[in-house]
């Protein structure tokens, strides 16, 4: 026999990805750091960069739109236990597409000013992609209810909320 709560983790899922999204969040601050001690100012960039940067942060969104929510649907009668445990892995597996999507225009943006010798294309990676990073990866509601649609897709009930919340 088991104590109720057995089975359930000691920290809410939720906690651990909003943790984890901070570390990531702060990571270009720390990268702008390095690029901006270590990179001359140089002069201006050519006029095509921030259409080359755009590019990758617009490659970045599409990517973190479409592949990272491309859960398989939870099949029917499941548990609520098991669907909320399979629920909360395909989130934790979709973050980590949908993180490495749009960290693509900061890492575009630190390779660029290494290359370029000026610290400019990491400013102009950083104005674009910093704010994409924080909408696509922070857990918002519009995240957690796009996958929740996604899962559900074949008529299961997900109890995605509740898993990521520690309920189930």
């Amino acid at each position: 026999m088991t104590a109720p709560g057995a089975g359930r983790a000691l920290v809410a899922p939720i906690r651990v990805i909003r943790t984890l999204t901070v570390a990531v969040l702060v990571m270009p601050l720390l990268l702008g750091a390095v690029v901006l001690l270590t990179v001359p100012s140089g002069g201006y960039p050519p006029p095509y960069l921030p259409l080359v940067i755009g590019a990758v942060a617009v490659g970045g969104v599409l990517l973190a739109e479409t592949v990272g929510f491309a859960a398989p649907a939870l099949r029917p009668g499941l548990a609520p236990e098991l669907a909320a445990q399979a629920a909360v892995g395909h989130y934790r597996s979709r973050w980590l597409v949908r993180s490495v999507s749009t960290e693509l225009v900061i890492l575009a943006g630190v390779v660029l000013s290494f290359m370029l010798g000026t610290w400019w294309p990491y400013a102009v990676a950083f104005v674009l992609g910093w704010p994409i990073m924080i909408y696509e990866l922070w857990p918002a509601r519009r995240l957690v209810d796009k996958l929740n649609l996604r899962l559900e897709l074949e008529g299961a009930v997900s109890y995605l909320d509740d898993g990521l919340h520690g309920r189930i």
